[in-house]
C-alpha cells in the first residue's frame, strides 16, 4: 500500500465534520464540561479539606513540623540537626511557663527561637521582627491584651515570670507581634538568645520543676510526611540514642505531629480510603462515559453514510478512527478548560461549607497543580474510552452497508403476525428495540442519578439520632471547667466552683442533679504481670517490655489509678455487668466498682476487667510529693487504703476524665471525700423539664460566657445540632453529586431523543407519506419518551432496593450510630419530574426537526 501524506486532509475533514454537527457539539461539550467539573470539584474539595483539616490540627498541635526532638542540650541539638534525613529544622530554648495572673487562664511559654522555629510554630511576627537585641520581645495579640499593651511596635512590656526557684521581673521593648490564632492552645513569647541563656546560667529547678526548662527543642521537616515516626527513630538510633526505653540514660524523647493525615492511617484505613476514592473516580468516569459514548455512537450512526462515502474514495479504517478521535479532541479543547475552571470555583465554594458543617472554623484553598493535572487526565481518559467504540463502528462499516444503514439491532429479520402491530405504542416499543444498546445506555444514564440520590438519602436518613444521643448524652446538661472538656482535668483549679453550682440550682425546672468527683491527686495500685499485660495490651512491644522490668519486691508492677466519686444521679448512669451495685453499701465503707468503658458500638471492653467481684484492691494515695534533682517523683506523706470490688460496671465516656490509660474505679461521693481528703467536683450533671430547657440553655451559655468564662458545658441540644450538621454534610455532598449526574442523564436523554429524531426524519416522512398523521407521530414519540422515564424509574427502584440491602444495611456493623431504613421518597418525588421530561423533550425535539415538508425529507438521503 502506498503511504500518502494525508494527515492534514484528515485533520481538515475532522474539523469540517466537527463544525457540521452543532447540536452534537453543544451536548458533547456540556457533557465533557460536567465530567471535568466533577473530577475537578471532587479533587479540589478532597485536597482542600485535607489541607484545611491538617492546618487546623497543626494550629491546635502548635506547629507544622513533621516531628520533634524534645528536652535536648545544645550539643545534642547541633548533632541531630546535621542528619541528612532532615530537610529543614527550627530550634527553641525554653525559659519559663508563667502560671500567675494574668497567665493563670492562658497557657503561655517564654522561649528563645530562631526564625524557622517561629514559622513552624505559626508564631512569626507579621508586624515588626523577631528579637535581636537583648531586651527585645515578640508575642501575639492575646498576650499583649492580657498585659494591657497596645498593638504597637516600640511599646514597653513589663514581664514577671518564674525561672526555677527565682522570680524575674524585667522590662522589654516590643519588636514584633502577630494576630492570635483561635485554634492555638498556647501563646509564645519570644526573647533574644543572649537574654534567655543569661537567665539560665544560675537556673535551679523547683522541687516540682519542669523538665523542659533550660532544654532545647529541635523541630524537623523531612522530604514528606510519610513514615515520620520511622524517620525519627532512625535518626535517634543512628546517633547513638535510645528511642524506646524511657529509663535508659541515653533515651531521647520524640514527638510525631498528629496533625498530618498520614500519621492517622494504618494499612487498613489506607486501603479503605484508596478504595473509596477509586470507586468515586470510576463512578465519574462511568457517568461521563455514558453520555459521551452515546453522543459519539449516535453521531456515528447519523453520519454513517458520510463515513461510507469516505471509504469509497480510499479512506482507511485507521484514518476514520483518527477522524472520530480528532473530533473528540476538538470537543475536549473546548470542554476541559471550562470544566477545570468551573470545577475549581465550585470546589472552593463548597469546601468552606463542608468545613463549617464539620465545625472547623477555618478552611484553606489548596492551589495544587495536581488537581488540574489529575482532573484533565481523567477527563481525557473518559473521552478517549467513550469515542473508541464508535470509532471502531465507523471504521468497519462498508460503503454498501453505510448507504442502507438504519438504527436496528443486529441479527436476522424477524416477522411477526399481530392484530395490534399498527398500534402507536407498539411502534414506539419496536423503535426502541431497534437500537437496544442505545436504549439501555440512556436508561442507565437516567437511572444512575436517581439511584445515587436515593442511596445518599437512605444513607443520611440512617443516621440514628437516638443511638447518637445514647452514646453522648447522659443528662440534659453537664458543666465543668473548660480544661475538662479538653481532657485536661487534674488539679484543684479545674474543679466546678460552688458559686456556679449554686447559680444553676437557683434556676427553675431542675428535676435531678448530681456531682462527679475526680482525681486531683497521685494514686496507684500494683498489678500482677498477667493483669498488666491484659489491661495494657495496646502497648507497643518495646514499651511493654520496658514496663515489665519495673517490678517491686513482690513481683508486681505499679500503675496509676483514676478514682471517681459519684453521687446518686451519676451512679444511675452506670451499667451493671457483674456483681451488685449497692449504693448504700458503697457509702458505708471501703467498696469499689471496677469500671470498663464501652466501645464505639456501646459494648463493654471486657478485656479491661482485670479484677473480679470479691477481690481486694490496695490503693496508695499521695497528695503531698516532691521531685528529685533528676526529675523523678519522690512521694511523701502517702497512705494506703484497701477496698473490696463489689461490682464491675460500664461507665459512659462523658462522665469520665475523657482520657484512657489508667485503671479506673468508682466509689460513692462520701467515701471518695473521706478517703482522699479532697472535694473537687469534676463535673456537675442535671436534668431539666421540657418547659425550662431553652431557658436553661440561654442561662448556662450566658453564665459561662460572662460570669465564669473558665467554665464550659455540654447540652443535649448541642449534640442534636452537631449530629444534624454532620448528617447534612453527607446529604449536601451527595445531593450535589446526584444533581450533576442527573444533568448528565437528562443531557443524554435529550441527545438520544433529538439525534434519534434527526436520523429518522426520512423514516418519519415515509410514515407520514402513507397516511400517518402528525398527531400520531407525536404520540409515538411521547410513548418512547415515557417509556424511557418509566423504565428508568423502575430500574432505579429495583437497584436502589438491592443496593440498600446489599451495601447500606451492612453499614450498621461499621457505623455505630447507623440504622438502615429503606427509603424510596426521592424516587417517588422524581417520578412526575421524569414523566414531564419524557413528554416535553420529544415534543420539542419533533418541533425543531420537523419544519421541512415530507418531500424535502424524503429527498435528504438521495
Amino acid at each position: 500500500m502506498i503511504k500518502v501524506a494525508n494527515k492534514k486532509v484528515i485533520y481538515r475533514l475532522s474539523f469540517r465534520s466537527f463544525k457540521a454537527n452543532r447540536i452534537r457539539n453543544i451536548v458533547a461539550i456540556l457533557a465533557i464540561i460536567l465530567t471535568t467539573l466533577l473530577f475537578t470539584s471532587l479533587f479540589t474539595v478532597a485536597v482542600s479539606m485535607n489541607y484545611s483539616i491538617q492546618q487546623q490540627y497543626m494550629r491546635m498541635a502548635g506547629g507544622s513540623a513533621h516531628g520533634s526532638f524534645k528536652y535536648l542540650n545544645k550539643e545534642q541539638a547541633d548533632r541531630l540537626k546535621a542528619d541528612p534525613l532532615i530537610k529543614e529544622y527550627g530550634m527553641s530554648l525554653m525559659l519559663s511557663m508563667p502560671e500567675e495572673a494574668p497567665f493563670n487562664k492562658h497557657h503561655t511559654e517564654i522561649r528563645y527561637s530562631d526564625k524557622n522555629e517561629a514559622k513552624l510554630y505559626f508564631s512569626y511576627p507579621t508586624t515588626g521582627k523577631m528579637p535581636e537585641d537583648k531586651m527585645e520581645l515578640a508575642t501575639d495579640t492575646a498576650v499583649l491584651d492580657l498585659l494591657g499593651i497596645p498593638h504597637k511596635i516600640g511599646e514597653k512590656v513589663n514581664l514577671t515570670f518564674p525561672v526555677g526557684e527565682r522570680t524575674v521581673t524585667d522590662t522589654f521593648t516590643l519588636c514584633g507581634f502577630w494576630q492570635t490564632d483561635e485554634a492555638s492552645l498556647a501563646s509564645q513569647i519570644w526573647l533574644s538568645e543572649s537574654y534567655v541563656e543569661g537567665q539560665l546560667k544560675d537556673y535551679k529547678p523547683r522541687a516540682s520543676g519542669y523538665e523542659s526548662i533550660g532544654t532545647w527543642n529541635l523541630d524537623v521537616m523531612f522530604a514528606n510526611s510519610r513514615n515520620i515516626e520511622a524517620n525519627l527513630r532512625k535518626i535517634t538510633e543512628e546517633n547513638g540514642y535510645n528511642f524506646v526505653d524511657q529509663s535508659a540514660s541515653n533515651y531521647l524523647a520524640t514527638g510525631v505531629n498528629w496533625a498530618y493525615t498520614s500519621t492517622h492511617l494504618n494499612k487498613e484505613d489506607t486501603i479503605m480510603m484508596v478504595a473509596a476514592i477509586t470507586a468515586v473516580i470510576l463512578l465519574i468516569i462511568f457517568t461521563g462515559y455514558l453520555i459521551i459514548y452515546n453522543i459519539f455512537q449516535i453521531s456515528v450512526s447519523g453520519d454513517i453514510r458520510f463515513y461510507g462515502l469516505l471509504k469509497t474514495i480510499g479512506t482507511t479504517p485507521k484514518q476514520i478512527k483518527r477522524l472520530v478521535r480528532n473530533q473528540a479532541f476538538f470537543l475536549s479543547c473546548f470542554g476541559i478548560p471550562v470544566g477545570l475552571l468551573t470545577g475549581f470555583i465550585i470546589g472552593n465554594k463548597l469546601t468552606p461549607v463542608i468545613m463549617n458543617i464539620m465545625t472547623n472554623k477555618r478552611s484553606f484553598t489548596a492551589y495544587n497543580p495536581w488537581i488540574f493535572i489529575g482532573a484533565a487526565l481523567f477527563s481525557v481518559i473518559t473521552v478517549g474510552i467513550s469515542c473508541n467504540k464508535p470509532g471502531i463502528l465507523a471504521s468497519r462499516v462498508s460503503p454498501i452497508e453505510a448507504v442502507r444503514y438504519t438504527e436496528r439491532a443486529n441479527g436476522k429479520k424477524q416477522y411477526k403476525n399481530s392484530r395490534n402491530g399498527g398500534k402507536v405504542y407498539n411502534m414506539a416499543l419496536a423503535n426502541l428495540a431497534l437500537s437496544r444498546k442505545k436504549t439501555v445506555l440512556v436508561i442507565i444514564s437516567l437511572s444512575l442519578s436517581v439511584i445515587l440520590l436515593n442511596c445518599t438519602y437512605t444513607f443520611t436518613k440512617g443516621f440514628d439520632m437516638d443511638k447518637f444521643l445514647d452514646k453522648f448524652v447522659i443528662t440534659d446538661f453537664i458543666v465543668g471547667h473548660s480544661d475538662y472538656f479538653q481532657c485536661r482535668f487534674g488539679s484543684e483549679d479545674q474543679k466546678v466552683t460552688d458559686s456556679m453550682i449554686n447559680a444553676i440550682n437557683a434556676q427553675t425546672g431542675i428535676t435531678e442533679s448530681g456531682r462527679v468527683y475526680g482525681s486531683t491527686f497521685i494514686s496507684n495500685t500494683s498489678l500482677e504481670e498477667n493483669d498488666f499485660k491484659q489491661f495494657f495490651g495496646w502497648y507497643p512491644k518495646e514499651a511493654m517490655e520496658s514496663s515489665l522490668k519495673d517490678k517491686d519486691e513482690n513481683g508486681k508492677i505499679s500503675t496509676d489509678v483514676d478514682l471517681y466519686g459519684l453521687e446518686d444521679l451519676p451512679m444511675k448512669q452506670l451499667t451493671l455487668l457483674k456483681g451488685k451495685l449497692d449504693r448504700e453499701k458503697m457509702k458505708s465503707g471501703h467498696y469499689l466498682a471496677l469500671v470498663v468503658f464501652p466501645d464505639d458500638y456501646g459494648k463493654p471492653n471486657l478485656q479491661d476487667a482485670i479484677y473480679d467481684v470479691g477481690e481486694k484492691v490496695k490503693i496508695h494515695y499521695c497528695t503531698d510529693y516532691k521531685y528529685s534533682e533528676d526529675g523523678k517523683l519522690t512521694e511523701y506523706n502517702g497512705w494506703d487504703e484497701e477496698y473490696e470490688v463489689i461490682a464491675v460496671v460500664m461507665m459512659p465516656h462523658n462522665m469520665s476524665l475523657r482520657a484512657y490509660g489508667d485503671v479506673p474505679f468508682i466509689t460513692s461521693a462520701k467515701t471518695f471525700i473521706k478517703d482522699t481528703g479532697t472535694e473537687n467536683t469534676m463535673i456537675y450533671m442535671y436534668n431539666v423539664d421540657k418547659e425550662h430547657t431553652k431557658q436553661m440553655e440561654n442561662f448556662i451559655k450566658d453564665y459561662t460566657d460572662k460570669q465564669e468564662p473558665d467554665m464550659n458545658y455540654e447540652s443535649k441540644a448541642s449534640y442534636v445540632n452537631q449530629f444534624s450538621t454532620f448528617r447534612n454534610m453527607f446529604l449536601l455532598v451527595g445531593s450535589i453529586l446526584s444533581f450533576i449526574v442527573g444533568i448528565v442523564g437528562i443531557l443524554n436523554f435529550i441527545n438520544a431523543v433529538l439525534t434519534s429524531i434527526m436520523t429518522r426524519r426520512r423514516e418519519f416522512a415515509m410514515l407520514q407519506s402513507i397516511g400517518m398523521t402528525g398527531k400520531q407521530l407525536k404520540k409515538m414519540l411521547l410513548f418512547e419518551g415515557l417509556f424511557y422515564s418509566i423504565v428508568s424509574i423502575l430500574v432505579s427502584l429495583v437497584i436502589s432496593v438491592l443496593i440498600g440491602y446489599i451495601a447500606l444495611k451492612p453499614i450498621e456493623n461499621i457505623m455505630w450510630f447507623f440504622t438502615f431504613r429503606l427509603n424510596i421518597m426521592p424516587i417517588v418525588i422524581l417520578l412526575p419530574v421524569f414523566l414531564v421530561i419524557g413528554i416535553i423533550i420529544p415534543l420539542l425535539s419533533y418541533r425543531m426537526t420537523n419544519r421541512k415538508s415530507i418531500v424535502e425529507r424524503l429527498r435528504e438521503a438521495e
